[in-house]
């Protein structure tokens, strides 16, 4: 027998001892903590995409029917929501050069099967001086959908700095 050949035998005979065909099975705890990863990266997504003045990015969030809310105003489905980004949102301004910082042990999420929710916050500074510009506190409703966890509602008003 040829050496690859008996490496495959003592694969095989490995394998079978290990369960046969049956997989794993994973805790309930192991994909809550995986959602609620997943949900995290939505924060830390909006965070590059306001940094970098990525569109495409920031709306990739947003499910199809979102709804966004700041300062009173409703803007409902990604064209409104896009327009809202590109016209009024202060990272996105041509004339603004913010980063967005995001202080990690502010946020706050929730899961449970294909919903959740997060709390974050995002304090903008204006990278050639250094100034601190503006403190947006965000509370959101998520859904897996599709195999993608994605906001459904986006609240987004003053946070307190403590």
């Amino acid at each position: 027998m040829k050496p690859f050949a008996l490496i495959g035998v003592a694969l095989a005979a490995v394998f079978s001892a290990c369960g046969g065909n049956e997989s794993p099975k994973a805790s309930a705890g192991t994909f809550e903590a995986a959602d609620k990863f997943a949900i995290s990266d939505l924060q830390t997504r909006w965070h590059e995409a306001n940094s970098t003045k990525n569109l495409d990015l920031v709306m990739s969030l947003f499910a199809d029917d979102a709804v966004m809310t700041i300062g009173g105003q409703h803007y409902s489905g990604k064209d409104q929501i896009r327009n809202f980004i590109t016209t009024k949102s202060g990272p996105f301004q041509p004339q603004n050069h913010w980063t967005s910082l995001h202080p990690a042990f502010k946020v706050r999420i929730t899961s449970v099967e294909d919903r959740g929710t997060i709390h974050f916050e995002c304090h903008y500074v204006d990278v050639p001086t250094q100034a601190f510009k503006s403190s947006v506190a965000a509370d959101g409703k998520v859904a897996r959908i599709k195999d993608k966890w994605l906001f459904t509602s986006f609240v987004a008003s003053n946070a307190t700095l403590s």
